[in-house]
């Protein structure tokens, strides 16, 4: 395993929180604004980067929900005590999305007709309403493949609601994992697609099926 392709930033998300979104996507931030000579600064200089981004997209996900209409399946399921732990809520997949954009990643999230998640069908629909543009239908896990290849960073929600992240090199992928070491997080690769992120099957052993990919920056036209 190398680390030379791989961003500088790898940090555990800790215990019992809904905080991983913000760090899956640290990872990336850290290396395209460091890469480009940007400065990424917190408003407090004690507080960790993935916890400084995850507190960002809760802010910018209120902003968002503020728009929806008080009933809004979104709004129930972000505010249901059920999906709060420790104080942290679920970032719902637009809110990445929009984040991203607003940053200048040019997002595209693919999804399945067989996805399966935390985000069951009536709250992903309506979430879905809030990025059409952004938005990719992929028929099977080849298609989900060629897709990734187009891209440089992906964002994957993995085991129905857990995000890490993924990035594209000369090696391999490597993939980010916010989980605490003894809950196998970390950095893993280089390895291929495949490897990184196999094919769910009825036989499934791996921990890191996935139903959402989100890409960033993409590599290829």
């Amino acid at each position: 395993m190398t680390y030379k392709r791989c961003s500088i930033y790898n940090a555990s998300q800790g215990y019992k929180n809904n905080r991983c979104s913000g760090y899956a996507l640290t990872f990336i931030l850290v290396e395209i604004f460091s890469y480009h000579n940007y400065h990424i600064k917190c408003s407090a200089n004690d507080k960790n980067l993935g916890v400084y981004f995850y507190d960002v997209l809760c802010v910018y996900q209120e902003e968002l929900l503020q728009e929806c209409i008080p009933k809004s399946v979104s709004i129930r399921f972000v505010r249901s005590p059920a999906n709060i732990v420790k104080g942290t809520c679920m970032i719902l997949p637009s809110t990445i999305v929009h984040y991203c954009s607003l940053l200048g990643l040019s997002p595209i999230l693919f999804y399945s007709s067989e996805r399966k998640s935390i985000f069951e069908t009536e709250i992903f629909e309506e979430d879905c309403s809030r990025m059409k543009e952004a938005l990719c239908l992929v028929n099977g896990y080849d298609e989900f493949k060629q897709q990734a290849k187009k891209f440089k960073y992906l964002l994957a929600l993995v085991r129905f609601q857990h995000w890490v992240s993924l990035k594209s090199t000369e090696e391999g992928y490597y993939l980010y994992d916010p989980a605490p070491k003894e809950f196998g997080g970390g950095v893993f690769g280089p390895g291929t697609f495949e490897a990184i992120l196999p094919e769910k099957t009825k036989k499934y052993n791996s921990k890191y099926f996935y139903d959402i990919l989100i890409g960033l920056c993409p590599i290829k036209n």
